[in-house]
């Protein structure tokens, strides 16, 4: 197995990470276990949300089955990367909104509509436990 140091994130990226997370924050996520297949099978999982809210049309329904279904799944992949710490969830969603805020790097993330999307999925999830 492969330490999650050696996935390299773009210079850019890499400051955005000593910006938002803690050393020690750093040092659990580089420390982790994650293969080249433990990367592609996260990378795929997030596609195929993406795709699926894309799916859904122009203007989707955040309470329709499918999307708390999509909403499930991405949570499910935010808390295997954040394995349950708040702490830990807030600074990848700030790392992300920051990131959105630069041209190069948000042609490499997906767009802000799906995140828009998936926040009302995750209110509508948590409203209904």
């Amino acid at each position: 197995s492969t330490a999650m140091s050696e996935m390299k994130w773009s210079p850019k990226m890499e400051a955005l990470a000593q910006k938002h997370y803690t050393p020690e924050q750093l040092q659990e996520i580089r420390a982790r276990p994650f293969t080249a297949e433990d990367q592609a099978r996260v990378s795929a999982a997030w596609a195929q949300v993406f795709a699926d809210i894309d799916a859904l049309g122009s203007n989707p329904d955040p309470t329709t089955p499918q999307a708390l279904d999509i909403g499930r799944r991405a949570q499910a992949l935010i808390a295997e990367f954040t394995q349950g710490d708040p702490a830990m969830f807030k600074a990848a969603g700030a790392m992300n909104r920051e990131a959105m805020t630069d041209p190069e790097l948000a042609k490499q993330l997906p767009g802000a509509a799906h995140w828009q999307f998936m926040g009302k999925v995750f209110e509508v999830l948590k409203a209904n436990g």
